[in-house]
């Protein structure tokens, strides 16, 4: 039977990424209110006003979803599973025995993968929500995975576990 010996949730919570979403939803609604309430066309060549209504359902509906993602990490004794909620349906495994290094390592998401996120090539992939800090798999058939986490030096020790079967 497998067991779970680490867990972690991460979710999209840098600051600089709330405020940009909250200008633009605030950009949006006073649009819509000074073109609808104090019929006011809003900038020189104005969007009707049902395309402001469906803008700025848009811009709340993508706020609500891109506050909701996030990256599941767990590991249990056969493997690694993860799943980036709101983008994936099923949660993925690296099953342990593809597995052939693993190490704690620092990373800057902009410079090496324009972000965070998923990100990658079929040679190198990055799962990532923030921070600087992951696990970096290297598998048997030659491919790079690197988790973002939170908790790294836990990652790390459980991964350790059931590699050498402690």
């Amino acid at each position: 039977m497998k067991k779970r010996l680490f867990h972690e949730e991460q979710r999209f919570r840098q600051l600089w990424v709330i405020i940009i979403l909250v200008g633009i939803n605030c950009l949006s609604a006073f649009s819509i209110i000074q073109q609808l309430i104090f019929k006011k066309p809003f900038g020189n060549n104005p969007m009707s006003d049902s395309g402001f209504i469906i803008l700025e359902c848009f811009m709340i509906l993508f706020t609500i979803w891109f506050l909701k993602v996030n990256l599941i990490i767990s590991v249990y004794t056969d493997g690694i599973y993860y799943k980036f909620s709101m983008f994936w349906l099923k949660t993925r495994i690296v099953k342990k025995e593809e597995i052939k290094t693993f190490s704690i390592r620092k990373y800057d998401a902009i410079k090496e993968n324009g972000g965070w996120g998923i990100k990658g090539s079929k040679k190198s992939k990055a799962y990532t929500i923030s921070g600087n800090k992951g696990i970096q798999l290297k598998l048997i058939n030659g491919i790079r995975i690197l988790f973002g986490t939170q908790k790294p030096n836990s990652f790390y020790k459980a991964l350790d576990s059931i590699m050498n079967n402690n």
